[in-house]
Formats: structure tokens, sequence, C-alpha cells
């Protein structure tokens, strides 16, 4: 059987685990000068074809990028409750 978690049940294991509420990461690649920046939005979608109602849709980017380039990841808290 499978066991859907709430999205409060992740938020608090997200904040267990001290995972900051961020939308992209960045990774240094082994033996070179460079990093990978990968990141993620998100939007709902009402499509009648796919789901009754309205429902989240991730798009995942990437880009490579040199070291000393500046990178605009900001890190947040996971807050309880509605975020909006």
């Amino acid at each position: 059987m499978e066991y859907d978690q709430s999205s409060s049940e992740v938020r608090k294991t997200l904040v267990y685990y001290k995972v900051p509420e961020s939308s992209s990461a960045s990774f240094e690649i082994p033996k070179t000068e460079l990093r990978a920046v990968v990141s993620f939005a998100t939007e709902t979608v009402i499509d009648p074809d796919i789901c009754k109602g309205t429902f989240w849709r991730v798009t995942f980017n990437w880009k490579i990028c040199n070291m000393d380039e500046s990178s605009d990841i900001h890190d947040g808290q996971w807050t309880y409750g509605n975020p909006h």
C-alpha cells in the first residue's frame, strides 16, 4: 500500500533535517572550474485532458557556469500552514 504524505508532514520533515527552501542549487563539477546550477519553477495548470482539477507543473532547468560567476541562489525557511 502506498502512503501519500500531506504537505504539512513533508514540511515538518524538511524543517527537521534543516533542508533550506530554495528553488535552485549549485554543484561543483569535479576536476573543472565549472559548476552546474539546477533550478525549478512551478505553476498551476488546468487541463481537463490530464486531471479533473488543477495540478502543479514543475519545470526543471540547468546551466553550466564558471566558478567565479555570481549565484542567484537565495535560501529561505519552510513555514507551516499556507505559504501564500
